[in-house]
């Protein structure tokens, strides 16, 4: 197995940076579209699945940001 790779995503709205450790093949697999994040990141949690999404598509908002933007009723 190979080692995890800890990616990086900045939060669009605040100076946050979320740093969120994948394994390299299912991060190469959710760059290209073969797949959705939830079957390649079970088991991570839904504010770290968002952050990979934030680090595919250029835009994130971080957990704070999240809630006051948008609310937590989701």
């Amino acid at each position: 197995m190979t080692q995890p790779v800890t990616i990086q995503t900045r939060c669009t709205e605040c100076p946050r940076i979320v740093g969120t450790e994948v394994q390299p093949l299912p991060l190469q697999r959710f760059m290209l579209r073969e797949m959705e994040v939830q079957q390649l990141f079970p088991e991570h949690t839904d504010d770290e699945r968002e952050a990979i999404m934030g680090y595919r598509n250029g835009w994130y908002l971080c957990p704070a940001c999240w809630t006051e933007h948008i609310g937590d009723s989701e």
